[in-house]
């Protein structure tokens, strides 16, 4: 397999030529294109470099999930620059932290800026940001081994630390996602990883850079097993590209209680935590016993994944073995 060379928005952009009609987001009854994303994404990508902001410069971006949040990820690549999300239920010392520590030059908020900020402030409002000003593609040129996204542990053993993720080896997962069959064009995914976490690049990008649909869903739900389990059946959801074992846990416990299992679902992507046959099998029981699950392992410093195996097969409630590598990728025992 190749991977293209090129910016993570690159894919975007050809499939936002191919499919520009086709459904890209959807949240909270509300649908986009991926012609409408594309410009939204280059409205702001023309503030951004109204700004001077480019390639080396951090661009902190402080939004729950919504539409405009992946509009400011692709606009913040289609700059040049990379980007550091900032979780707003985080504590402001932690977010002092990482905003001092990434070098962030801007932040990029909703319509309710942060009461104190030390940075220069760029307010997005929502769905009606900016559709009068151009929306004209500049064409910045983005290396593979420029910056994309800068990720931030979760600090257990000491302070946070930041992980840069540079474009090359995004490209080469989302790259290979795709042509491993793990998402494709007719896919509708159910965002699942908080935004801060480097997951969430599988789940909003994998489907973007393959044609299919995003599925998003308030950050109030994503831990409520009732609320997914009527997105899923409601949205007609076909894949989990980032579900944890304990997120399978709780929603099958919630489909078992309720005596009721799920109808649209075709493939789980695992990560985040160790995989039990146990949680395998409990899946298939509620998810649909066609339900393709692959535990898919890599530490952020990995570019989220570097080994992915496939659970075909019943037995003892063991752990699952992380597998072989992903195409362009060697792993070292």
């Amino acid at each position: 397999m190749n991977a293209a060379a090129g910016g993570l928005h690159q894919l975007f952009e050809e499939q936002a030529r191919l499919v520009p009609d086709a459904p890209a987001v959807r949240f909270d009854g509300r649908e986009v294109t991926y012609r409408t994303l594309d410009e939204r994404a280059d409205a702001i990508a023309h503030q951004l470099r109204a700004l001077r902001l480019g390639r080396e410069t951090v661009v902190g971006i402080r939004l729950e999930r919504s539409i405009t949040a992946v509009a400011a990820q692709l606009a913040v690549w289609k700059a040049g620059a990379s980007y550091v999300f900032l979780d707003p239920t985080y504590p402001p010392e932690r977010q002092r932290h990482v905003l001092v520590d990434a070098s962030v030059a801007l932040l990029v908020v909703g319509s309710v800026a942060p009461e104190e900020s030390m940075l220069p402030v760029l307010r997005l409002d929502g769905d009606r940001q900016d559709r009068d000003r151009p929306v004209v593609n500049q064409g910045i040129d983005v290396r593979p081994d420029d910056r994309a996204y800068i990720t931030y542990t979760s600090g257990s053993t000491g302070r946070p630390k930041g992980v840069e993720s540079l474009h090359r080896g995004a490209v080469n997962y989302l790259t290979w996602l795709r042509w491993a069959g793990h998402v494709t064009r007719t896919d509708r995914a159910l965002q699942l990883a908080p935004l801060s976490f480097d997951a969430s690049v599988r789940d909003i990008f994998g489907p973007l850079a393959t044609g299919g649909c995003v599925v998003l869903v308030p950050d109030r739900s994503v831990r409520d097993p009732a609320a997914l389990a009527d997105t899923i059946e409601r949205e007609g959801v076909t894949c989990l590209l980032a579900a944890t074992p304990s997120t399978l846990e709780l929603l099958c416990a919630y489909l078992a209680a309720k005596e009721m299992s799920l109808s649209t679902l075709q493939r789980v992507l695992v990560s985040g935590e160790p995989l039990r046959r146990g949680t395998v099998c409990r899946a298939r029981r509620w998810l649909g016993d066609d339900v393709v699950i692959v535990n898919h392992y890599g530490p952020t410093e990995c570019t989220m994944t570097s080994t992915f195996e496939r659970v075909d097969e019943a037995g003892p409630d063991t752990a699952i073995a992380v597998g072989r590598a992903i195409a362009n990728v060697t792993v070292h025992v």
